[in-house]
């Protein structure tokens, strides 16, 4: 699409109330609009370490991404999340089609689980202290 044609239904979803824009949040008020809500959608061809996927998880939501490698260090299909192979309207349907199938509280647990085992801040102060000592050595 073109970028007027993209603005377009962006703020033709907006007018309908599908989209919400929320500006800067607060880590509280945050974690509160997580809360909210049962699943996350990120679908992309390139992700870094998404800290949004990862607040999904932490926040319990059920993670609906893209199978690239940065969301696969992160989503165990149908453990953590559920990946999706593609990023057409078809490949997204499939996949939403398919949670039927899974245990979606498990998956929430699962998810909110392996965040906090892995990125703690605890874990990830322990994690630079060993890169620190390994480089020193």
């Amino acid at each position: 699409l073109q970028k007027y044609e993209i603005k377009k239904k962006f703020m033709k979803n907006i007018d309908a109330g599908k989209v919400r824009l929320m500006g800067v949040l607060s880590n509280d008020k945050l974690a509160y609009e997580y809360k909210k809500y049962k699943f996350y959608i990120l679908i992309s061809h390139l992700e870094g370490m998404s800290k949004t996927l990862m607040e999904a998880m932490a926040s319990g939501l059920v993670c609906i991404v893209s199978k690239i490698p940065q969301n696969e260090s992160l989503i165990k299909h149908g453990e953590t999340g559920i990946l999706v192979n593609g990023s057409s309207k078809k490949d997204i349907s499939n996949a939403l089609e398919e949670l039927n199938q899974f245990n979606l509280n498990e998956i929430s647990k699962n998810a909110e689980k392996f965040i906090s085992s892995n990125f703690s801040l605890p874990k990830i102060c322990q994690n630079e202290l060993n890169n620190i000592n390994e480089v020193l050595k």
